[in-house]
């Protein structure tokens, strides 16, 4: 599935991940995937069976699969060196911004305008706007911190969601691009306005000590 050799990598990577044997796997937007295993970087992009080469979010299950989401042509899952497509349950199938993995065994997926979604058990389901008090449809990143809680960032704000439970945790309108938990009431969020810190259950704008 993958092409021998890659030289160099020309459009912008969108993500990253390390699977579980420690290959770097980076999405991009316009080259599709590239694999390093520390030797070389190889390719699955269109030639190996992959529908879009604007690849902009993965994640892996933890086991044997990578799930790939594109901008233009929906949900992708590599297994067994083989490219199957995950069917949305309605059309047009939304541009696929963010990935995350649950411990439990559920993928979410954040899409551009048509909000949250979650797959289990061969089920889609939908959580969108103004459903769960989500400030909009547009989610750019999603994370699964150590305390097995999830964060979305959207276009502007975040939520949490923990014990089953979505929560308000930051109303700044600025988008939300990632998220590092530092301890257990403690979350940077980077943002295109400045960095954060999602502390004692509020977010303020993140400023050390002279």
């Amino acid at each position: 599935m993958f092409v021998e050799k890659v030289e160099h990598l020309a459009d912008g990577v969108h993500d990253l991940l390390r699977d579980g044997e420690g290959n770097i796997w980076l999405a991009s937007d316009g080259q599709g995937i590239f694999r390093f295993s520390g030797t070389q970087f190889t390719a699955l992009d269109e030639a190996a069976g992959l529908p879009s080469a604007q690849v902009m979010a993965l994640t892996w299950n933890g086991t044997d699969s990578l799930y790939i989401g594109t901008y233009d042509a929906g949900l992708y899952i590599f297994n067994n060196g083989k490219v199957r497509a995950l069917s949305f349950p309605s059309e047009p199938v939304p541009a696929i911004m963010s990935l995350a993995y649950a411990p439990e065994g559920r993928l979410w997926l954040g899409t551009r305008g048509r909000g949250l979604w979650s797959y289990d058990n061969g089920i889609f389901r939908q959580y969108a706007a103004p459903e769960n008090d989500f400030p909009s449809n547009y989610v750019n990143s999603l994370y699964i911190d150590t305390f097995r809680r999830m964060w979305i960032g959207f276009t502007n704000g975040v939520m949490v969601l923990e014990e089953n439970m979505f929560k308000v945790a930051d109303t700044n309108t600025s988008p939300v691009f990632s998220f590092l938990t530092i301890g257990f009431d403690s979350t940077l969020i980077a943002t295109e306005g400045g960095l954060r810190l999602f502390h004692a259950g509020e977010a303020r704008p993140f400023v050390t000590g002279t």
